[in-house]
């Protein structure tokens, strides 16, 4: 069933993927990741996946009285994001659990929350699959409940609802003004004056492509770069946020690094130009309502380019052919003139050598402000 309507010329294929023997990680291993594939998602792209990110619910988001409450942490299992438009949580549970109002309510806290806040709560066991909107309760009927059968099947399903051109049709916030002031006491357009960012945390993954007489050269060297990241500190030197065409506000940012070689690299490959976009219709001042920023995107890296080493701090030369995407978000709020929280970049890179091919990803969080004028 598609919202009630049944597919009668795609029924007759439909059967069961998953029996009582199958598990979480199968319904996302087999499911997920080919479902999300053929929708249109990609990791590092402008259509991202992000996988398990951490958010944190304060005593006040909870309904608490007591601010010294610790607070809670959660834990989508996806959220998928059209960069300039919104966002979707996805949660997955096993095939014999019902989703039931518990398991909805936890996917609609999530869509929710402050540091997400997503269009759609999303939820499937890989037998049924349902779409709340971030508006309904956990008791409302869905507005769009299907049987599950292929992943193919299941994305030209809800394609009209999840799909990346959905998502901007249906979830693209009303455009303000492009002279609308961008938080309160600033005009359409501020200078950056200054600021820092500082990586407190580092890790990486090997991807399962690495060939196994790799694997161990790839991860000491990547164990290297990530525990030099974790603490590495940087400034930011100047910038602009401003509204573009459309109303959305756009930070540009100018963050220096302290070789020019490795300058020029950044510039030559656009990692300087990269825009951070907000969807909201101001930056927020409140602390408990904090504003996301969103960034995505990639640069190839010749085996002949020079590029720069982290550890040995100097100038090398790639060596192999080199596809890296990067994807992040900034999350924070306004105080007097300075806006400052934290974020999450990470990036995926993919390396061609002697014939074979290799993956790995860099996950980095931290904190950051930023002087506007």
């Amino acid at each position: 069933m598609i919202c009630g309507v049944e597919l009668s010329h795609r029924s007759s294929q439909r059967t069961k993927m998953f029996d009582r023997t199958s598990n979480e990680t199968d319904v996302r291993e087999d499911l997920i990741v080919p479902f999300l594939k053929e929708l249109g998602y990609q990791r590092g792209s402008a259509n991202n996946i992000e996988r398990e990110v951490t958010i944190k619910y304060e005593a006040e988001f909870l309904g608490r009285k007591k601010k010294s409450d610790p607070p809670l942490r959660g834990r989508p299992d996806y959220v998928l994001s059209v960069l300039g438009a919104g966002r979707w949580v996805l949660e997955v549970k096993a095939p014999n659990q019902p989703l039931d109002s518990e398991v909805i309510g936890q996917a609609l806290s999530y869509a929710k929350h402050p540091e997400i806040s997503a269009g759609y709560a999303v939820t499937t066991n890989g037998r049924r699959l349902k779409i709340h909107s971030a508006h309904q309760t956990a008791l409302d009927d869905p507005i769009c409940e299907i049987s599950v059968s292929t992943p193919e099947d299941l994305a030209f399903s809800v394609t009209g609802f999840l799909s990346p051109q959905a998502i901007r049709r249906k979830l693209t916030p009303e455009q303000q003004s492009a002279g609308e002031p961008l938080a309160v006491g600033f005009p359409a357009q501020a200078t950056v004056t200054g600021g820092e960012v500082i990586y407190k945390r580092a890790s990486h993954v090997l991807g399962g492509d690495t060939p196994y007489q790799l694997r161990r050269i790839i991860d000491q060297e990547l164990r290297e770069r990530v525990r030099f990241l974790s603490g590495f500190q940087t400034t930011v030197a100047g910038g602009t946020v401003a509204r573009d065409e459309n109303g959305r506000i756009i930070a540009k940012l100018d963050i220096p690094l302290h070789r020019e070689e490795l300058n020029a690299f950044a510039s030559e490959n656009g990692i300087h130009e990269a825009k951070y976009i907000c969807l909201e219709d101001r930056v927020s001042s409140d602390i408990e309502n904090p504003s996301t920023f969103d960034v995505a995107g990639a640069f190839q890296v010749a085996g002949d380019q020079p590029i720069y080493d982290i550890i040995s701090n100097r100038m090398t030369f790639n060596g192999f052919p080199t596809t890296q995407n990067y994807y992040g978000t900034a999350t924070g709020y306004l105080d007097e003139n300075t806006f400052s929280g934290t974020f999450e970049m990470g990036f995926d890179c993919k390396v061609h050598a002697m014939g074979m091919q290799f993956s790995y990803t860099i996950s980095t969080s931290g904190v950051f402000s930023v002087i506007l004028s």
